[in-house]
């Protein structure tokens, strides 16, 4: 019907008044694909796929092209003559001399929306219909893998993988910081380097829906869901893969399932490809269909298929399986299993072999490698089931077919891997589940073998296994809600949603982040120390922390394999004749280019390697804080309360010298006038730099060359460099200091949480640059000497600058339920890129964690146990309420606690103490459908109570209920309930909202109202107010306006005569939508639609009433309005942003910008100054650019990111300044 297609604005409004900037804050965690072991090559050049005619004119085509009667070769003359190829001896020009090939095997994840490389995620704008894996060669001369991803914006896309810096952009920017030596810099990125663009416009037709490749590589097929499929024939290039022009391939009917059949031959001698189909025609039959192609000849005039209609009594498949026996198919059905043989179908043969199976619904099957010696023409693979039972599926012939169970989880498994390790060591499972759990465990091979030796229909017990990590899953989201935060140092609102399913749901609550892996268990014996230090001593790593009474000495062995809390015994105490145990350390370390430890303690020094040591002593001296860099040592002595700063240079050449040879040469000594707060030390070169914080709020900086003697000094007070009253304290004590030179800039951490950083000039002047409010507690900071682009500071919770990508922190974080708090922390030597390791002292003891140094998401979740579907947040018991579908009328609602994220015992208590009436607010019929928090407003404070609307067996209940946190005699919180008011209503209450004293509520079509009277302590009589055209979804309020949403009459803006109980409609869509939810912001009206599964805004005071912006988004939308915040950055500050929801786990956020306001011209700035762009318009001049390699093509072949706008849906192009493309993303580095 005309009337309900989506009214699109003309060309001349296509491009909105204002400019939205989109970014993409969560990816869904849904996995497509785990694909363990893909090899990469490490050397290749960094370059694309080269294209074979100008402007790759030859492949513009959707339809393979007849073969030119004139001309024989692939290239036309104009071709030749522009390239510069000879025809008879073709040189490609971009041809490179390598050395030989180095290889590295990566873990890939391919995501909804991302694909996640050993950790890293790469986002895609859209998401994935299907990925099939292009495995090179292996053995002695192996070749690197691909990847081919279809999305569905419609594009395929060849993917390629690159060991390359991670601020590399891509072809045609500079790469210098390839040449930087810090080896955490390199990351694994995919680059596209062939493409093509499918029809969307139909998309039936539009191939992608699944991918399969054959087994010798020379076939890939592009399924459509119905009409046909697309052979791609590759070929191997100097660069790479690359794909010739298709073949379409015409099928008749539906397409259910397809895939390859295993060769007769072997891979090397491979000459005929078998491709199978299963259609559903228009007569509803079933039809099995052989493709079948010789590789030597061509495509269109080679290709037979023989079709084999099957009985109308065939049970569906769930899946087709190629065996290797004859050339077979495997259909897996929900109660039987059947081989069909190419014989049957060529021969019209129907004595199909049938198997009886009695398991559970099977849903995944995965096929493990086979070993390069093994020759066998058997058949052996794993098929997954919805109870979470996996099966061993033996073919050794046509006629025998074993089925064993091999292990079992508790979850339904979507989709998994389980990799052999060595012989009868164990086997590792990668899998992950449609309730949102993804997970990697080891089960060694001796309980598996218990479980194999059951029969399939004996009752198959869990297997135990060790959690080897866990990928924190959060689909489907159920609901979701935004929680103001205003004590937390970075994020301004907590991001809250219901997510899983069933008995697996869970509330969940999101962070942006970095997550620290643990490597150790907790060592608890010393939970009460103060400082860390950490040093090597030969191989093995020592650990020292430090009490106000003695020292303690920790050996740390790593193992090899640990579970996801960390090795339990890596961390032994240990005592040694020739450490200082009795006294605090100040600062600890290894002689530089010697095996020979120093331990500074108040009296002196310690120099040991544990079998000898010598003490020097200070004599009168009291030593109270001491820094060494290099062999360099500045201390600060206490002689007669006076203070003295002196700078010595170790000479330690043994500990077998003299006695009176002394192993510190005096440098400097300068006296300090006042005591001091904090101290450290950085060295450039043959300078040293030296800051000293003092208590009156003053920073003292001391640049001294240790090679003349010769000092610089300056001073500054910290509150006086500041622009504007930024802070509520008069003086900023300093606590700690951080350098970064490469940067020239000063971090100064706060007694009072705050983090100020200050440019600083080779003459030490200083400005001011930012401020940081990251807690309420002295600030720790550290610049971490394995790469100097990663600043840790800690307030008792743990922040990390990450220079590559922003100057703003972000939190760091174990990702535990209960957060500790961290007092100090020692970095480790690196020994796997991108992780830093450290080791945290914390109020629970020591532990040894690594940072991964690439953002991602922070999941913090509690299980609920019963199905849920709604949540609020009440603040006065700060506690989250969930409206749950249990049986138990006690379970129906259920509460976490917001500080500790526990769930809470509940307890029902009846508003009259002597009835003998039950005390439970519901009752067996009555089962909760809605909630609101009902705000009462009374002459000097406002009180607040939860109204649930309910469905019962006589219609429905709207019920006022106190909730109350109350303290247990065990010292533990309870929540207790009380039924205050209850209101019989003749239909279900589906929705409830208040406006001042009123209380609104929906049933079916109608909304009610009714207010609440102080003076009668009651409500009074209902009042119909609005009858809606279909059904009310909900309502809500804001602005003093009712918005009602209904099923399929889109919104309606309802606004409230004064004087009058009456409502008059102020704006109604006109176009029948079925929306999700919405909100109002000023006078737009933001939309979430579901059926064309996008992000909608009208304006509500033009007369048009049409919607006048449409973005179409990866999933059906929830709309919110949220605030920035540095967490969640989107490129704005102070203001409001609209943020998008999908079941599907994605978050996106836009932002609605003027082309004068701050921020857009600071984009401009930043995108002119970076890549040369002309003045006057640098956004779209960029825009432009990025699009050009694309324009008026339907494939082509380079070097891309995977982000590309022109990837995104075509109904998108031109109506957002996308934030996460690399090119934009970059700029973060550029933050003054």
């Amino acid at each position: 019907m005309v009337f309900l297609k989506e009214f699109a604005p003309r060309k001349a409004e296509r491009r909105p008044p204002q400019t939205y900037l989109k970014k993409t804050v969560l990816r869904s965690s849904v996995v497509v694909k785990f694909l363990p072991d893909f090899l990469v090559c490490t050397n290749k050049p960094l370059k694309g796929l080269a294209s074979t005619s100008v402007n790759d004119e030859a492949d513009q085509t959707l339809h393979s092209r007849d073969q030119d009667s004139y001309f024989s070769s692939d290239l036309g003359d104009d071709d030749v003559m522009m390239l510069g190829l000879d025809a008879e001896n073709e040189t490609d020009p971009l041809v490179f001399q390598v050395p030989a090939a180095e290889f590295q095997a990566v873990d890939i994840v391919v995501r909804l929306t991302s694909l996640v490389i050993d950790g890293v995620e790469f986002g895609l704008n859209s998401a994935v219909s299907d990925v099939v894996l292009l495995q090179g060669a292996r053995g002695t001369d192996p070749s690197e893998d691909s990847l081919l991803v279809s999305l569905k914006s419609g594009f395929l896309l060849l993917i390629r993988i690159w060991k390359v810096s991670r601020t590399f952009l891509g072809a045609g920017y500079a790469s210098d910081a390839l040449q930087l030596p810090a080896p955490i810099l390199y990351v694994y990125k995919p680059f596209v380097v062939q493409w093509w663009r499918l029809n969307d416009q139909r998309p039936l037709e539009m191939t992608g829906t699944a991918l399969y490749s054959h087994d010798s590589g020379l076939a890939v097929v592009s399924v459509s869901p119905q009409s046909l499929f697309r052979i791609y024939t590759p070929e191997n290039t100097d660069l790479g893969i690359a794909f010739k022009p298709h073949f379409n391939v015409p099928v008749d009917g539906v397409i259910l399932h397809s895939c390859f059949a295993k060769p007769y031959e072997t891979l090397d001698a491979i000459s005929q490809i078998l491709f199978l189909t299963l259609t559903l025609t228009d007569e509803k039959r079933l039809v099995l269909t052989l493709h079948s192609w010789f590789v030597a000849d061509l495509l269109f005039q080679n290709i037979q298929k023989s079709s084999l209609p099957l009985m109308n009594l065939f049970t569906w498949p769930i899946m087709v399986i190629p065996l290797a026996v004859n050339s077979s198919f495997l259909l897996v059905c929900p109660d039987e299993f059947v081989i069909i043989t190419a014989h049957n179908i060529w021969s019209a043969d129907y004595s199909f072999h049938k198997f009886a199976y009695d398991g559970s619904f099977p849903t995944a099957y995965y096929r493990p490698p086979k070993d390069e010696d093994d020759d066998s023409r058997g058949d052996e693979f794993f098929l997954a089931s919805d109870s979470g039972v996996i099966y061993l599926i033996g073919v050794a012939s046509n006629e025998s077919l074993e089925i064993r169970p091999f292990l079992r989880i508790n979850e339904a498994i979507s989709e998994f891997t389980l990799k052999s390790l060595q012989p009868r060591s164990g086997f590792v499972l990668e899998y992950s589940c449609d309730g949102g759990a993804s997970k990697r465990l080891y089960f060694p091979h001796e309980l598996l073998s218990l479980i194999s030796s059951l029969l399939a229909a004996e009752k198959i017990p869990y297997s135990e296994g060790v959690l080897l990590y866990d990928y924190k899953g959060w689909t489907p989201i159920v609901d979701f809600a935004l929680v103001d935060s205003p004590q937390h140092p970075i994020m301004s609102q907590q991001k809250l949603a219901l997510t899983g399913s069933g008995k697996r749901t869970r509330l969940t609550l999101f962070q942006l982040g970095y997550c620290i892996h643990k490597d150790t268990r907790c060592y608890s014996a010393l939970r009460k120390n103060k400082t860390i230090f950490s040093f090597n001593l030969g191989e093995r790593l020592f650990l020292v922390c430090s009490l106000s009474a003695g020292s303690s000495l920790i050996e740390y062995s790593p193992t090899e394999m640990e579970d996801d809390a960390g090795a339990a015994d890596a961390l032994t105490e240990i005592e040694s004749n020739h450490f200082e145990s009795q006294m605090p350390t100040l600062c600890c370390g290894v002689v530089e280019e010697k095996d020979i430890m120093y331990q500074f303690v108040a009296s002196g020094v310690l120099f040991s390697d544990f079998d000898s040591s010598r003490f020097e002593s200070f004599g009168v001296k009291r030593l109270i804080c001491a820094k060494v860099v290099g062999d360099l040592a500045a201390l600060i002595f206490e002689t007669d309360s006076m203070l003295s700063l002196k700078l010595f240079k170790m000479e330690v050449s043994g500990l077998e010298e003299e006695p009176t040879t002394l192993f510190f040469q005096p440098i400097t000594d300068t006296s300090i006038e006042q005591n001091f707060s904090s101290f450290e030390v950085s060295r450039l070169g043959d300078t040293l730099l030296l800051f000293l914080g003092f208590f009156d709020g003053s920073v003292g900086i001391v640049q001294t060359n240790f090679q003349t003697g010769a000092n610089t000094s300056t001073s500054f007070i910290v509150t006086e460099t500041l622009e504007s009253k930024i802070l509520d304290v008069d003086c900023c004590v300093p606590s700690s200091f951080a350098y970064v030179p490469h940067l020239h800039t000063l971090f100064v951490g706060t007694i009072n949480g705050s983090v100020l950083s200050f440019t600083l000039s080779n003459d030490l002047r200083v400005n001011f640059k930012r401020i940081h409010e990251l807690g309420t507690d002295s600030v720790y900071l550290h610049s971490s000497v394995n790469d100097p682009n990663f600043l840790l500071a800690s307030s008792t919770t743990l922040f990390l600058y990450n220079f590559y990508a922003s100057e703003d922190p972000q939190l760091a974080s174990f990702n535990d339920r209960v957060d500790r708090n961290i007092v100090m922390f020692a970095e480790l030597p690196l020994t796997q890129a991108p992780y830093l390791p450290f080791a945290f002292l914390r109020d629970d003891g020591v532990i040894i964690g690594s940072i991964f140094t690439h953002i991602t998401t922070l999941v913090k979740q509690v299980m609920i146990g019963v199905a849920a579907k709604k949540f609020v947040f009440f603040d006065v018991a700060g506690t989250f309420i969930i409206l749950c579908k249990a049986k138990d009328p006690s379970g129906r609602l259920c509460f976490v606690d917001q500080k500790t994220f526990k769930s809470l015992q509940c307890d029902h208590t009846s508003s009259a103490p002597e009835s003998e009436e039950s005390s439970l607010v519901f009752a067996d019929d009555e089962h909760p459908l809605c909630m609101h928090v009902w705000n009462i407003r009374r002459q000097d404070r406002t009180s607040k109570k939860l109204i649930v609307g309910c469905e019962s067996e006589n219609g429905g209940t709207l019920k006022v209920i106190d909730v109350r946190r109350k303290h247990l005699q065990d010292h533990t919180v309870a929540i207790e309930i009380t039924e205050l008011y209850s209101l019989q209503h003749n239909r279900p209450v589906t929705s409830i909202c208040q406006i001042g004293s009123a209380i609104y509520f929906s049933s079916e079509n109608t909304v009610y109202s009714t207010e609440y009277s102080m003076e009668s302590k009651k409500f009074g009589d209902l009042g119909k107010v609005a009858d809606m055209p279909s059904p009310v979804i909900s309502i809500s309020a804001q602005h003093g306006k009712l918005q009602v949403n209904t099923l399929r009459d889109s919104v309606f803006l309802f606004d409230k005569s004064s004087g009058s109980s009456a409502l008059n409609v102020v704006y109604n869509d006109p176009v029948p939508r079925s929306l999700v939810n919405h909100f109002q912001l000023d006078s737009r009206m933001v939309l979430g639609d579901k059926l064309r599964s996008s992000m909608l805004v009208v304006d509500t005071n033009l007369s048009s009433r049409m919607a006048n912006y449409c973005y179409q988004l990866l999933f059906i939308p929830r709309v919110f309005l949220a605030s920035a915040d540095a967490s969640y950055d989107c490129g704005v500050e102070n203001t409001m942003l609209i943020l998008c929801v999908g079941v599907s786990g994605d978050f996106v956020m836009f932002s609605l910008v003027g082309n004068e306001d701050a921020s857009f011209k600071d984009l401009s700035n930043r995108l002119e100054q970076k890549y040369h762009l002309r003045p006057g318009a640098p956004v779209q001049d960029f825009m432009d650019r990025l699009n050009r390699p694309f324009v008026g093509k339907l494939t082509g072949k380079g070097l891309h990111s995977l982000n590309r706008p022109f990837f995104d849906y075509s109904d998108n192009q031109g109506k957002v300044i996308d934030l996460d493309i690399d090119e934009i993303a970059v700029l973060g580095i550029l933050k003054a």
